[in-house]
């Protein structure tokens, strides 16, 4: 699918198959949301996530083919 940094994929499992049936490239971003609540669990804080994201696609779009 081309996708790098973080997403949200929704799936489900039919009999043995499991299906892709969404890719949320910028899924909903709050301070609640699991992402950032799923960083907090492992001690980084809401600002350190943000920034590592920012940091993450700046050094991916320096890298960039034009």
């Amino acid at each position: 699918m081309g996708c790098y940094g973080f997403a949200r994929v929704d799936t489900i499992v039919a009999g043995d198959n499991p299906w892709v049936l969404d890719v949320k490239t910028i899924p909903g971003f709050t301070e609640t949301s699991t992402l950032p609540l799923a960083a907090q669990a492992i001690g980084m804080r809401f600002e350190e996530l943000v920034e590592t994201i920012l940091e993450s696609a700046l050094q991916a779009g320096s890298q960039a083919k034009l």
